[in-house]
């Protein structure tokens, strides 16, 4: 896929899921897809991937359902599209393809290199429009919490992720360089992933960093399993971002529903003592220097860590 987009000078929008297979520091890259619309006041971060849409003259998709959480922030249709994808029932499922191509997309990818050949023509993509999409950036809250993780690992470290806000502005935030490094419940929404996850990720990959990052609602789903983490003997630094409450779903019911909330406000315990109660460390940070010092400690010993930060308190 890098070489087809390097050899049309194709700017590159990734899903989700695909985010890695293009390194975030890639001049083609376009980073996620979908995650321009999330909130009407992300819409400056960039520039929204559906102008790229209507303006390009083909998309190419590779190996994507093309779902709503992947194209709500597209405004139009693509105007023509080659759709390849092993599931032949995703093809056209949601936009109408010119080309349908059912197969193995990594085979697929080099038979259209083959048939590209050696020039196929100019892009009218400039170098400062792609760059300019590449580079936006954001400040805030969770941007400084990102911001620390990102500093604080290897580029090949894997982040498995929960449904909460800090991992929805992960998917735009937080550049990921390697594939397969970025796991997210994007399809289906599944609170509590982001802990076994990571615990299933260090053990098939030992020798890499791995770092759960996730909410309280999402974390107390399957925040016992830090059990089978201290029983694996696995360096598990796990960041639960808390507010006490279920925020995303607390914004909805403001946008929708007029401020009338049900079921968003959490009793949490104590966290730090409940990962202390597991034999392991706590340990609650409220400023993004004491986030760092927190994760190179963790990163250090063979058991997980719980790092707690507190939203409320959390300096800039």
């Amino acid at each position: 896929m890098r070489a087809l987009a390097e050899h049309l000078r194709a700017p590159v929008g990734l899903t989700v899921n695909g985010l890695g297979i293009l390194p975030a520091d890639h001049p083609l890259c376009l980073r996620d897809a979908g995650a321009r619309n999330l909130e009407p006041r992300h819409r400056n971060l960039g520039r929204n991937l559906g102008a790229w849409v209507e303006q390009a003259d083909l998309i190419i998709a590779l190996g994507t359902r093309l779902g709503e959480r992947t194209v709500r922030a597209w405004d139009a249709e693509p105007g023509r599209l080659i759709h390849l994808d092993l599931d032949p029932q995703v093809i056209g499922r949601h936009y109408p393809v010119e080309v349908g191509l059912v197969g193995d997309a990594r085979k697929g990818v080099q038979a259209l290199l083959d048939l590209l050949g050696k020039d196929p023509g100019p892009s009218a993509w400039s170098d400062a429009e792609i760059a300019g999409e590449a580079q936006a950036d954001e400040v805030g809250l969770f941007a400084a919490i990102l911001a620390a993780l990102r500093q604080s690992l290897e580029r090949d470290a894997i982040l498995t992720n929960d449904m909460t806000l800090a991992c929805y502005r992960a998917r735009r935030l937080f550049p990921v360089y390697a594939p397969r490094s970025f796991l997210s419940p994007h399809y289906y929404g599944t609170l509590g992933f982001a802990v076994p996850a990571a615990i299933g990720a260090k053990i098939a990959q030992p020798q890499r960093q791995v770092v759960a990052l996730c909410g309280d609602g999402g974390f107390l789903f399957t925040g016992q399993e830090l059990a089978t983490a201290k029983q694996q003997r696995l360096s598990l630094p796990i960041v639960l971002c808390n507010d006490d409450c279920y925020t995303a779903i607390r914004q909805g019911q403001e946008r929708d529903f007029g401020g009338r909330y049900t079921g968003v406000d959490l009793e949490n315990p104590d966290f730090v003592l409940f990962a202390r109660s597991f034999g392991i460390e706590g340990v609650r940070v409220q400023s993004r220097p004491a986030l760092e010092r927190a994760l190179h400690t963790a990163l250090q010993v063979d058991v997980p860590t719980l790092i707690e930060v507190s939203l409320p308190e959390f300096e800039l």
